[in-house]
């Protein structure tokens, strides 16, 4: 099969843009309370923007658009001192939405966010199971550890 990335979005007047330009390292956790789970997810975090050369990426950042809430897709059109001629909350189309109710093309700020897994370490506290998975290639090694 091919990679499998985990996606999030961001927008690109965020701080972490910049600090992902300068180390790519990711991590993300799920905790599942009522099993008492958790997963942790590192791996090399890349972002897609308008401008991506990767016509697939370019499709997944638009199809991730799509699946936004309205009121997700409204805070990418949210005032910027730095944009000129956006003076008021009436300039930020409702929904991210033209008049006819289509949803528009997201802005250039919008930024579909992939963490790559590398390594996942599982951890199960019901029992104190450990586990490690680091991808070797096309495949992943598992390694029980205990805690």
């Amino acid at each position: 099969g091919g990679r499998v990335a985990m996606k999030m979005i961001t927008d690109a007047r965020s701080d972490k843009v910049t600090q992902i330009g300068k180390n790519n390292a990711g991590e993300m956790v799920w905790w599942f309370f009522k099993s008492s789970e958790q997963y942790r997810v590192s791996g090399t975090l890349q972002v897609v923007g308008p401008t991506d050369p990767d016509v697939d990426l370019d499709i997944a950042r638009m199809q991730q658009w799509s699946k936004l809430t309205d009121a997700a897709r409204e805070q990418f059109y949210w005032l910027d001192a730095d944009v000129p001629g956006r003076k008021s909350k009436a300039d930020i189309p409702d929904g991210g939405r033209d008049k006819d109710g289509n949803v528009l093309p997201p802005p250039d700020n919008f930024l579909l966010m992939l963490l790559w897994p590398e390594d996942v370490d599982y951890l199960r506290l019901r029992d104190n199971y450990r586990q490690v998975d680091r991808k070797a290639g096309d495949e992943w090694d598992i390694t029980p550890v205990f805690p």
